[in-house]
């Protein structure tokens, strides 16, 4: 699926259940890939979502989405939840090279993030704002240029089992409102960087090579 010029997005669903799967969706100048919204219902799995102007999936006006195995990469931002307590769980799922961040949660949303990997996005890996809450499990959140993740607004996080290393900004960047309301299992905050900067030797030669990211590569990516 291609989107067309300055169209909203590429699939919409107001209204009812729907479910895509198997489908490479790129933006093609429209401003969301997939947009579930208005209390409708969908579930996405074995999808790539590319290049779109806004967000590559986006759940909003009280709509509920489960996200499966998907890449999410080379949008404006790879997921957005919020208005009006939109809900969504994201499962085995890569969000990269994102102009933004990676996944963005604001104004009530709500969201859990399981096994999944928000890695080498422009700005924070993930976002939460204005009364966010989020359960993040076993999830990579790497190498991102600012802030792993960022809390802001009297948002809630719970972080089990998570990887935060390696990003350019604070691991966890929170705001005096969420002071105590981050829950940390098993996510250790002082870990070394596990991607550490080549010594000059390896500079000269060319580097180490490969991702540099940790988990899975995006299709497409070099």
């Amino acid at each position: 699926f291609v989107g067309s010029p300055n169209a909203p997005a590429v699939i919409e669903n107001m209204c009812g259940d729907l479910t895509v799967q198997g489908c490479a969706v790129r933006g093609g100048g429209a401003g969301t890939g997939i947009r579930v919204t208005d209390a409708a219902t969908a579930t996405i799995r074995f999808c790539d979502v590319s290049e779109c102007r806004a967000h590559g999936i986006a759940v909003q006006r009280q709509a509920h989405c489960a996200v499966e195995k998907c890449h999410v990469f080379r949008s404006q931002c790879g997921v957005l939840v919020g208005d009006l307590g939109s809900q969504a769980a994201l499962r085995s799922c890569c969000l990269q090279l994102n102009n933004q961040a990676g996944l963005v949660v604001h104004s009530h949303g709500s969201v859990l993030v399981d096994d999944s990997d928000v890695s080498r996005n422009a700005v924070a890996g993930i976002a939460l704002s204005l009364h966010a809450r989020a359960v993040l499990a076993a999830t990579k959140v790497c190498n991102n240029r600012k802030a792993g993740v960022c809390l802001s607004e009297e948002s809630a996080a719970s972080l089990r089992s998570c990887d935060l290393r390696g990003n350019a900004g604070r691991p966890l960047l929170r705001s005096a409102s969420c002071e105590q309301l981050v829950e940390l299992d098993h996510t250790p905050l002082d870990a070394p960087d596990p991607f550490p900067a080549p010594s000059e030797k390896e500079a000269a030669s060319g580097g180490r090579g490969g991702l540099g990211g940790g988990g899975r590569p995006v299709p497409g990516v070099g």
